[in-house]
């Protein structure tokens, strides 16, 4: 499997998703892909600082679904393949769905014999997973000394210096996607894109241009994707 660092932008761009590819992924192509139920890992909510005015820190089940749902219209609407969310009931499909999504948070890997199975639940040749690492807004300090006044001891002159804090605002965008094949459990894909943007007015930084910025990116890599119109060559 081919280990890739996908470049946003050529020369000095930051990197982007890293990205396991198969050759087989280059040569078989499903007709139908299954997005079973995305998965969070217990510490998806960054955690610590006090938050600004008006900036809320979602919980975990929250958190899953800003993720889960927007990336899943992301491969609806771009991929050349059909692509189905399947949500399952307390059966033993729903149970084997769950146990899939766990082994890949856990070991980014998924034992054949539930993917085969899996593949006969869903009617599908592949399922994606998703694992949700980290979402959400967070608070940095940055101490910052100054030097503000001077005064004698005795007879040595010395520099009286003040040190404040000055609060920074992040948000925080990480997650990781599996296409597995359901004949024999390979993974074809296997992409993650984390980012950690600094709150910024002027340029409309938000959470949620964060976490569209990261979809599109992780997108742009799912071997059977078509080229989002902002991307491609311009005329």
């Amino acid at each position: 499997m081919l280990v890739l660092n996908a470049v946003l932008a050529a020369g000095c761009g930051p990197v982007g998703p890293e990205v396991r590819l198969s050759p087989d992924a280059l040569s078989w192509k499903p007709e139908v892909v299954a997005m079973l139920p995305a998965i969070a890992a217990g510490n998806v909510i960054p955690g610590g600082g006090v938050l600004p005015e008006g900036v809320i820190r979602p919980n975990a089940t929250d958190a899953l679904a800003a993720v889960s749902g927007p990336l899943a219209a992301a491969f609806r609407e771009r991929s050349e393949v059909k692509a189905v969310s399947l949500l399952f009931t307390s059966t033993e499909a729903g149970q084997r769905a769950e146990t899939a999504a766990r082994q890949y948070l856990d070991s980014r890997a998924v034992d054949p014999s539930i993917a085969a199975k899996l593949g006969v639940d869903t009617g599908a040749e592949a399922i994606l997973l998703v694992a949700v690492l980290r979402y959400g807004p967070e608070v940095e300090s940055i101490q910052q000394m100054s030097q503000n006044a001077k005064t004698t001891l005795g007879t040595s002159q010395v520099n009286i210096s003040s040190t404040a804090s000055r609060a920074i605002l992040y948000y925080n965008v990480q997650f990781r996607c599996a296409l597995i094949r359901c004949a024999d459990g390979a993974i074809l894909w296997d992409a993650g894109e984390r980012k950690r943007e600094k709150r910024l007015a002027v340029l409309n930084v938000t959470q949620e241009s964060v976490l569209r910025g990261a979809i599109d990116s992780l997108v742009d890599t799912f071997p059977y994707a078509r080229v989002r119109p902002e991307a491609g060559t311009s005329q």
